[in-house]
């Protein structure tokens, strides 16, 4: 009814030419209302980016463009959000970024991945500062080690968009920001929490140095956290595994010239994990134990020179090293060790020429090498993987007008388990309709090229036995095609448009925007069991499987209704669908992919203190449940989640120095999953909803 009303408004403004801004504005506000009013009893929203003070982004064109004039879509989760929502770790970040998921997929290693819009984790590329962040061997845990204390903001593309960053990105992007420093000075922190059973804690150290023309600066961290393993149903298997994190890191950079930059970075993580039962037995003497003790190590060096007004060029090399010894074995086995490692190895050149005031041309090349060396002898799983990649880019930022920002260009890739090059071509583009109201779209193709992925390298236990994935003979490359599009509208609100109770500020807009997307994906990667009955695991072969479509809209809206108090809310809904009936339980939908979810958060920076409210909604998915614990393997109907997290933040200000002090609950309600299952033969795969149960913490931050 509401699109039906719009439609009628715009047709009769096309015919008869006599409608005013004024009563577009009114009809394009009563669609919103509409639309916003009919979502909103059975969607829990989220937390887009903050809009305030149109901030730079990259992401979408690997150029600095303000956010309001960017054509590639661009949500912002800058720091102040990190730190109003309490995220200690990318993971927990990106549960409030509208459209994301992020999910446990392992009752003993706890194996996380993110999803964009419906679409798994391996369609997603994870960066930090434009380049590849995690391999295929790092993704398995990464996205819990990566700590915030070096993040400036996190920059997310959804969809195909993003084709300079790869061809594999069909999902998204996440981009890390790193933070730089702009002042001497340091931190100290502790964080103190508990789901009600044992102990966690997270303590860190930073410090800030700069020169005094701010030309040379350098700032470096320190981290470490525990966590208590924990049981949720009593059965003496852990549903969250114990783990220990030390991570490190540092960057600098020096600006010799005010045309030339140069910056290094480094980061570490050393963690060690463990799930199952008897914990403080060797993993030998356990029914199950998944035990991952692991090191990463990644850096890189980037040169930036602006030569004139016109022409200006990048170049980076960056690289990240991981290697991993491992225990996956139930039964007490002796065998169940292994070890693996992957070196990855990147080299970026890209140059930029402004070829007038409408036109920006870039051009680039992208080298990238892994390798993956993965040994389970007790599975007779030995894994050898070379790839490499060479990437030729190309790309054209036109902005003919005031109203349109148009984005361009195409990806030449030649991948070594390819035969031939594949060319990804992309388009974006935004147009002011009104000085208030863009409307934005895209169209973008990829590919993914057959190779072992992170879900390979993590051994399940189910029912007392392995599960192993291995590729299928024959395997050809999965490719996309990609559309989306949308509207923003962020108007200066007066009292007309506003209910009698409240009142906004003209700098403090209500901001509605709505976004479809579909994505047509040909010869899928399908997992399908095939067993050999005479080896003791379970064998799973990866295979070409039928087309697929990922469509869906998602809805964001964000009021600051004062200067202190902020409410935001989001909801997609979208099916993933197979052409036709596919894997072991024969369904044309997407495993452990919710039809809808949606995001709901207050911010009220009140006299006393700084309150959070938000709530993460998940809709009912199909979960595979393999025998052990049940006595054949089935396709369960998962219940909706809605958890609720509530923050508290208080800044006192000690001379020059300050001390922030934060409590709060998360999953306040203790909203978890009630249907686990138990024993040595339970399918620890079969978990779903939120990633931790109730959890109350407690920290203190101190500056200086």
């Amino acid at each position: 009814f509401a699109l039906a009303s719009l439609l009628r408004y715009w047709e009769a403004c096309v015919a008869h030419r006599q409608h005013t801004e004024h009563e577009m504005k009114t009809a394009i506000l009563k669609t919103s209302t509409a639309l916003a009013a009919a979502t909103f009893p059975f969607s829990p929203l989220s937390l887009p980016a903050q809009q305030e003070l149109d901030p730079l982004v990259v992401t979408g064109t690997r150029s600095e463009r303000r956010l309001s004039e960017a054509a590639v879509r661009t949500e912002i989760l800058n720091r102040e959000q990190l730190e109003t929502t309490q995220s200690k770790t990318l993971a927990d970040a990106l549960e409030w970024s509208n459209g994301v998921r992020v999910e446990n997929n392992c009752q003993n290693c706890n194996f996380s991945q993110i999803r964009l819009l419906g679409l798994q984790g391996g369609f997603t590329q994870v960066l930090t500062d434009g380049r590849p962040t995690l391999s295929s061997l790092a993704s398995v845990y990464g996205v819990e080690q990566i700590p915030m204390a070096l993040v400036e903001q996190i920059e997310i593309v959804k969809g195909g968009g993003s084709a300079l960053y790869g061809p594999g990105a069909i999902a998204g992007v996440v981009n890390i920001i790193p933070r730089e420093p702009t002042e001497n000075g340091g931190y100290l922190n502790y964080d103190y929490s508990t789901f009600g059973a044992g102990p966690n804690h997270l303590t860190g150290l930073g410090l800030d140095q700069v020169n005094k023309d701010g030309t040379l600066g350098f700032t470096t961290f320190g981290q470490f956290s525990t966590r208590s393993p924990y049981d949720h149903n009593g059965d003496g298997f852990t549903e969250l595994g114990m783990q220990d994190l030390f991570s490190a890191g540092m960057r600098a950079f020096w600006e010799p010239t005010e045309a030339t930059r140069l910056s290094v970075d480094f980061t570490t993580a050393q963690e060690e994990r463990r799930g199952g039962d008897r914990l403080d037995q060797p993993v030998t003497q356990a029914e199950i134990a998944e035990m991952i003790e692991s090191q990463l190590y990644q850096g890189g060096i980037r040169w930036e020179h602006e030569i004139d007004d016109k022409l200006s060029y990048e170049l980076s090399l960056s690289g990240n090293y991981t290697q991993r010894d491992t225990y996956y074995g139930s039964g007490m086995d002796p065998n169940a060790f292994g070890e693996s490692e992957s070196p990855v190895f990147q080299a970026d050149a890209l140059m930029h020429y402004q070829l007038n005031d409408e036109t920006k041309l870039s051009f680039g090349m992208q080298y990238q090498y892994e390798k993956l060396e993965d040994e389970q002898p007790a599975y007779n799983r030995f894994t050898f993987q070379e790839i490499e990649n060479f990437g030729v880019i190309s790309q054209a930022e036109w902005d003919p007008t005031d109203k349109w920002n148009i984005v361009a260009g195409a990806r030449l890739d030649f991948n070594s388990e390819l035969d031939d090059p594949v060319i990804s071509p992309r388009v974006s583009g935004k147009y002011k309709l009104l000085e208030d109201f863009a409307l934005r779209g895209s169209y973008s193709s990829g590919f993914r090229a057959p190779q072992v992925f992170d879900e390979d390298l993590a051994i399940e236990q189910a029912g007392g036995n392995a599960q192993v994935i291995r590729n299928g003979a024959n395997l050809i490359e999965e490719t996309s095609q990609s559309v989306a599009l949308g509207f923003e509208w962020n108007p200066a609100l007066d009292g007309d448009f506003l209910p009698k109770n409240l009142t906004a500020h003209d700098s403090n807009p209500i901001t509605f925007e709505v976004n479809g997307f579909f994505t047509r994906l040909k010869d899928t990667f399908d997992i399908v069991e095939d067993d050999d009955p005479a080896t003791p695991e379970t064998e799973f072969t990866r295979i070409n499987g039928p087309d697929a479509d990922v469509y869906g809209a998602e809805l964001n809206i964000v009021w600051e209704v004062t200067q202190n108090l902020r409410f935001d809310l989001g909801y997609v809904e979208q099916r993933s669908l197979f052409d036709d009936p596919s894997g072991k339980f024969n369904s044309k939908k997407f495993d452990r992919t919710p039809e809808r979810y949606g995001l709901l958060g207050l911010t009220w920076d009140s006299p006393i203190c700084e309150v959070f409210l938000g709530g993460k909604f998940t809709g009912p998915m199909e979960v595979p449940h393999y025998a052990g614990f049940v006595a054949t393997d089935r396709l369960e109907k998962s219940p909706s989640f809605f958890t609720v997290d509530l923050g508290l933040s208080k800044i006192f200000q000690i001379g020059d120095t300050n001390l922030t002090v934060t409590a709060g609950v998360k999953n306040l309600f203790d909203d978890y999953q009630d249907d686990l299952d138990e024993g040595a033969n339970r399918d620890p795969s079969y978990v779903y909803g939120p990633r931790f149960p109730r959890m109350f913490h407690l920290g203190c931050k101190y500056e200086f």
